[in-house]
């Protein structure tokens, strides 16, 4: 074996036997899931991951930006789960520590076939609004990578790092809005009546 052959040999072991490049991790240790729980399924140049609702209280998601996210731009994909009691009217994603939104994409709820999608101006909200059919169970925001029918599809939803790389720190804050349970509306009915009845008694005393 030539020195040429050898190098060539020994540099392609090396390669094979390097650990492979890690994507950004959520690391749960720093997390504030407030009672609901998290699963992170996030690979090289992309967060993903499931969140599953058994209270509406906001999950907080710390997320460590590693080797494989040493690029301007990180894809973004979950499935959100609404295993709680209360519909959902509405679900703000808010990002703190640095990124912005760089794109929107698909939003496929399970329930409810009328919703928006608004960015706030400084592009680091999402908040997506259901209309007329409150959200009960849940919805998919871009494609992601555990549903192999929609690897093909190419990814839609993008953060902007904006300066940010492996080693550094952002978190997502999401935060569920639930719809009012008509019995809520019944006893605000009911305690507005009677503030109001004393009042009245008061008045028509001083007739």
């Amino acid at each position: 074996m030539t020195p040429r052959t050898w190098l060539v040999a020994a540099t392609s072991v090396l390669l094979s036997s390097a650990p492979p490049a890690r994507g950004a991790v959520i690391d749960f240790g720093g997390s504030v899931l407030g009672g609901n729980d998290a699963v992170d399924f996030s690979e090289p140049g992309e967060l993903d991951f499931d969140a599953e609702y058994f209270l509406t209280t906001p999950i907080l998601l710390d997320v460590l930006l590693e080797a494989g996210d040493s690029m301007p731009e990180l894809a973004f994909s979950a499935f959100f789960f609404n295993s709680s009691p209360e519909d959902w009217t509405g679900f703000r994603i808010t990002l703190l520590g640095g990124p912005t939104f760089a794109s929107v994409g698909d939003v496929v709820p399970e329930t409810s076939p009328f919703f928006s999608v608004a960015i706030r101006p400084d592009e680091t909200s999402a908040l997506i609004s259901f209309f007329d059919f409150p959200e009960f169970s849940g919805f998919t925001l871009g494609h992601p990578t555990d549903f192999p029918d929609d690897i093909a599809d190419g990814l839609d939803w993008y953060l902007a790092m904006n300066g940010l790389g492996p080693g550094d720190r952002f978190a997502v804050e999401l935060r569920a809005t639930a719809a009012p349970e008509p019995g809520l509306f019944a006893l605000l009915g009911v305690g507005l009546l009677a503030l109001l009845l004393p009042a009245r008694e008061r008045i028509l005393n001083r007739r």
